[in-house]
């Protein structure tokens, strides 16, 4: 009998499978419940920690709102919809920063960076 697929594998499979841009815990083990029994949450909770930690999972940290998780790949910045909690990913948002300016005039030496900037999508600015 064939071993079942580790969930970390299950969770790459989701992720890269979704229509939508970004995954909340919930939204993943749903989607993976689709093709086979959802994990306890405890479990993809591990699972999503350990890609995240190898960095084949980002995390997208949203204010006052459950994180997402999408596949690593080249760094791009998000669009949040305040109506719909749509996710749109866009271009590097600092790219155009003097953030070596920056690190000379704090003294911090700067390894990332997340810039989610809230609004309306257009979907929901034309129902309001």
């Amino acid at each position: 009998m064939a071993r079942p697929a580790k969930w970390s594998d299950r969770v790459v499979a989701a992720l890269a499978a979704s229509q939508r841009h970004g995954l909340t815990l919930e939204e993943l083990r749903c989607e993976i419940g689709h093709d086979g029994p959802a994990p306890e949450f405890s479990a993809l909770y591990r699972a999503v920690e350990h890609l995240v930690g190898q960095g084949l999972v980002r995390r997208v940290a949203l204010p006052g709102r459950p994180a997402r998780h999408e596949l690593a790949g080249h760094h791009h910045d998000h669009l949040l919809c305040t109506s719909c909690d749509r996710l749109v990913p866009v271009g590097c948002l600092a790219a155009g920063l003097d953030l070596a300016g920056l690190e000379g005039a704090t003294g911090f030496a700067l390894s990332a960076h997340d810039i989610v900037l809230p609004g309306l999508c257009p979907d929901c600015r034309v129902a309001t």
